[in-house]
């Protein structure tokens, strides 16, 4: 009776409450990476939209590349081609 009561009982809470301290830290880890995965998907959704931003107004700069041709930086301009017309007919 009193092994039961100094050494199995005690043992038994303790088993009990490392259980609830190995659900908590996993709870914790599981916490974290969702924050982290929370944070990166939206770096890069702004970094998106202030690219498409800087693209729109016109501005070259590290986020909106400029494309090149032959080294020299060519503007990305989208042109409506007029509709061909017949001439002398």
């Amino acid at each position: 009776m009193l092994f039961e009561i100094l050494v199995q009982i005690p043992l038994l809470v303790m088993s009990e409450i490392a259980w609830w301290f190995r659900a908590a830290a996993a709870l914790a880890c599981l916490l974290v990476l969702f924050a982290v995965a929370a944070a990166a998907i939206a770096f890069c959704v702004r970094r998106t939209a202030e690219r498409r931003n800087l693209a729109q107004d016109g501005h070259e700069g590290p986020l909106a590349p400029a494309y090149s041709h032959r080294g020299t930086p060519v503007r990305m301009v989208y042109a409506v081609a007029a509709p061909a017309t017949r001439r002398g007919r």
